[in-house]
């Protein structure tokens, strides 16, 4: 190809780490290609979102091999984990058989039904050039901060259940409908009966699931309509849809934690038809569809609400702020004071109001409203509510019930009384595999 030939290429309108760059290698005596992003050392993928952009779809960057990729390169599905954290990958296409082809229970005895990622990996968000990014990778991105993610895992039926003798909380067991009407501080107590690093509703785990959900769909909206259609890059697109279709399933009848465990990692919005019970042990038949599964987490939103064990709100002068503790390991989170608790953010509200967030500040892998000024269908298109207290404490409810309508999502939050509960109040079980810190460390 000549000179004139070079100028008649057309240019691209867009530089994406997916694109080919051909070269010849004289070590191997051959001509072949290499991706943009591999030379420009983007080893990672993501998504990223420009500032001042309402729309809550967003453009996907970095490494495009691996995020189409993701979901293998993560190993998220279906697991059995034990109270040691040994875990077993589940079937894709099946969670009551075992990866290698093995028939499996779920009823407890030979672990936790639980959805996670069977490898550690590395979370990023950063500002940069007038866009929002976040990203994942296998190791630490380098010019970053870096959150480091160990093995972990939650309830893959999206909520948690109370064993047989009522003394632990468990993923599945042979009560098949979930564990509601009791405080967080008891369901912390009875999520750690399974030993060091089980938790009730964590929340570096609700905010991972997010981020996972937002990069791979490249959409802050969860509640998007589900889109089986892959983008002309291989992509998926949409979301999981608006959630559970029966307003009160607390009187009409729960979704029994073992639906859909023969659909396996599906992406879909699953159907069920079959008994379960209410909140009272009445006995009653259901049909539900448009159930959200994301790769086999099933109905983890807009169903039951779920008060966070390491999240604490105090209010002074009526405005709320947020409380964390950046280690997650042994230590029980103290859920009665601020004290040794470290302040997070105070929200932009003053008065009681169902607000659509426009930001959130999402350091330290937690998530509080930042700026106002959002709405149902735009930037992150979750709800927060911020109830009109001029002092005292209240917990954090995370994910909004299922007579929330377009409220909830991923993001959402509530603040309820600690020692609150309601029979549309539930929890979802889970674990880390090692203790881990939420500061974030800079890759040089």
């Amino acid at each position: 190809m000549d000179a004139q030939e070079i100028t008649k290429i057309e240019e691209f309108p867009k530089v994406t780490d997916d694109i080919r760059i051909y070269g010849y290698s004289p070590s191997q005596n051959k001509t072949a290609y290499i991706n943009f992003g591999k030379i420009h050392n983007t080893e990672w993928c993501g998504c990223r979102w420009k500032d001042g952009d309402a729309n809550p779809e967003g453009e996907p960057v970095g490494d495009l091999d691996m995020l189409r990729s993701l979901v293998d390169e993560l190993g998220l599905g279906g697991y059995l984990v034990t109270n040691d954290h040994s875990r077993k990958k589940l079937s894709a296409s099946n969670h009551l058989y075992l990866a290698n082809g093995q028939k499996c229970v779920l009823d407890g005895t030979q672990g936790h039904y639980q959805w996670g990622w069977g490898h550690a990996f590395y979370y990023s968000n950063w500002k940069e050039n007038g866009y929002f990014y976040e990203a994942v990778a296998n190791s630490p991105i380098k010019g970053r901060y870096n959150y480091y993610i160990p093995i972990g895992s939650r309830s893959a039926a999206g909520y948690a259940a109370l064993n047989a003798d009522g003394t632990a909380l468990v993923s599945l067991g042979t009560a098949t409908i979930p564990c509601v009407n009791k405080p967080v501080t008891t369901l912390q107590t009875l999520a750690h009966k399974n030993g060091d690093l089980w938790f009730a509703s964590e929340r570096v785990m609700q905010f991972i699931t997010a981020a996972l959900k937002r990069i791979i769909f490249h959409n802050r909206n969860i509640q998007a309509a589900f889109n089986a259609t892959l983008t002309a890059d291989g992509l998926h697109q949409g979301g999981t849809g608006m959630g559970y279709s029966d307003s009160k399933p607390w009187e009409n009848g729960y979704l029994p934690l073992n639906a859909l465990v023969e659909d396996g990692d599906a992406l879909e919005l699953g159907t069920f038809s079959g008994d379960t019970k209410i909140n009272d042990g009445t006995a009653k038949t259901i049909n539900v569809s448009a159930i959200p599964n994301f790769f086999g987490l099933k109905n983890d939103y807009k169903y039951l609400v779920a008060m966070s064990e390491n999240l604490l709100i105090n209010y002074t002068d009526n405005y709320p702020t947020l409380y964390i503790d950046d280690s997650v390991g042994k230590k029980l989170f103290d859920l009665n004071s601020i004290a040794n608790h470290e302040a997070f953010q105070r929200a932009p509200y003053n008065k009681e109001v169902w607000a659509f967030p426009k930001n959130f500040n999402l350091s330290h892998l937690a998530f509080w409203a930042s700026e106002d000024g959002g709405t149902d269908s735009t930037y992150y298109c979750d709800r927060s509510y911020f109830p009109n207290l001029a002092s005292g404490l209240r917990g954090v409810l995370f994910l909004g019930a299922a007579d929330s309508g377009g409220r909830a999502g991923s993001l959402c939050v509530d603040g309820g009384g600690v020692g609150a509960a309601r029979v549309h109040w539930g929890a979802f079980l889970c674990e880390w595999a090692e203790a881990f810190d939420t500061k974030p460390v800079f890759a040089k």
